[in-house]
Order: C-alpha cells, then sequence, then structure tokens
C-alpha cells in the first residue's frame, strides 16, 4: 500500500493502478494514523481529523460559497482547527435541528384560530395600539 501511496506522489510505477482519489485519502490518513509520514502536499491535521471521522459514513458535495464568506470559513477552520466539511456540518445541522423546532410549534398551534392581517390590524385599532 505505500510503495501505491507513494508512486501516486511521483507518478504512477510500472505494475500500480492508479486508485480512486477518496480512496488514496483513506489510505493516506489511515497511514498517517499509524504514524507514517504523509507523502508532500499532504496536511497531517486534515489527514488525521479524516481518519477519525472514517467511522461515520459521508457523503461528498460540491457547494459554491461567495468568495469573502469563504475566506472567513477557511479562517475560522483554522483558528478552530477543525476542517470546512466539520464547520459546515454542525452549521446544516444547528439549521436543521431549528426548523424540526419550528414544525413542532407549529403543529402545537394546529388547533389555535387563524387570523388574517385585517383582523389583527382592526383589534390593534380597536384596542389604541394603533
Amino acid at each position: 500500500m505505500e510503495d501505491a501511496l507513494h508512486a501516486l506522489a511521483g507518478g504512477p510505477a510500472e505494475g500500480i493502478e492508479l486508485l480512486d482519489p477518496l480512496d488514496v485519502g483513506a489510505r493516506a490518513a489511515l497511514a498517517v494514523s499509524r504514524g507514517e509520514r504523509p507523502l508532500p502536499g499532504q496536511d497531517v491535521m486534515t489527514l488525521q481529523r479524516y481518519a477519525e471521522s472514517m467511522n461515520v459514513e459521508t457523503k461528498r458535495a460540491t457547494v459554491y460559497f461567495d468568495s469573502d464568506l469563504h475566506r472567513a470559513l477557511r479562517f475560522k477552520a483554522a483558528e478552530t482547527q477543525r476542517s470546512v466539511s466539520e464547520l459546515v456540518n454542525r452549521a446544516v445541522r444547528r439549521a436543521l435541528a431549528e426548523d424540526a423546532d419550528d414544525l413542532a410549534a407549529f403543529d402545537e398551534r394546529r388547533n389555535e384560530p387563524s387570523l388574517s392581517f385585517e383582523e389583527v390590524v382592526q383589534d390593534l385599532k380597536r384596542r389604541g395600539k394603533l
């Protein structure tokens, strides 16, 4: 396996087939977790986090950020020693949890009477609030 990784770093060697890039990342992370040196250009912290997260099923997606937002996200990732993926996953989880809370609140209030905007404005005028 180590020969395959080194072959990829310097070009394919005879008799070694190219590996899927995701598979190479997983193998490189595993190598780093065993205390082996990473290949040139590989970030040790990212590979260690990748190795630790391998027990969780993940899916790959392409997300386009505004350049300023992406820059801020990269800085936050570096400052907090987390990956951009970790930060995005946490933010999405929080947003979905808020949505779940909102849906539960709507469900709890399902039987309450609905009021139109006009009825609310008339009520405010009647009570001297407007």
